[in-house]
């Protein structure tokens, strides 16, 4: 069974990788952070998403989390940059969904990738990905609309993720 740390346990993707790895079967989870400060510090992180305890403690610093053979790290560029030095100091595997990355903190990441194995995306949404993997094939020369019908994703964050495709676009129209 391979140990999970879910870090930002009390947000909406931390609470959803909580039930994820809870309903797996090969995996168990290892505990969850949150901010420094949080009440749910020494919660057990099974409660957050309503479930009985499991044993997995909520911490405010990843490092208590010394049993984790993986992190999952779906939170802020500041806090994740801080979970990657980690996860590279215990030689433990990151997943990044964080977006908003400037370039100097992506190649502080792929530096990362040369210590750790990492799977970092901007977007995990199979529809963006595929765009943005198929944008210069696929609109190459074609005119096109991108149209945001999304309800649950603040504008901030549907800019975080429309940044990169439009850029994709803008640099295949311009070959």
């Amino acid at each position: 069974m391979t140990r999970i740390a879910i870090a930002g346990g009390n947000g909406r993707m931390g609470r959803a990788f909580i039930g994820a790895t809870l309903a797996a079967r090969d995996a168990t989870l290892a505990g969850t952070t949150v901010r420094p400060g949080s009440s749910l510090v020494g919660v057990d992180a099974a409660e957050l998403v309503g479930r009985a305890s499991v044993g997995a403690t909520v911490v405010d610093n990843v490092s208590g989390i010394d049993t984790a053979e993986v992190l999952i790290d779906f939170t802020t560029i500041a806090a994740t940059l801080a979970h990657l030095r980690w996860c590279v100091e215990a030689k433990i595997p990151c997943v990044i969904g964080t977006t908003g990355f400037s370039e100097a903190e992506e190649r502080l990441i792929a530096e990362a990738s040369q210590q750790i194995p990492i799977v970092y995306a901007p977007n995990f949404s199979v529809g963006v990905t595929n765009a943005l993997t198929n944008a210069g094939t696929t609109l190459l020369h074609a005119p096109f609309l991108v149209d945001v019908l999304h309800h649950q994703i603040p504008e901030d964050e549907v800019v975080e993720w429309i940044t990169p495709l439009l850029s994709q676009l803008s640099h295949n129209s311009d070959q």
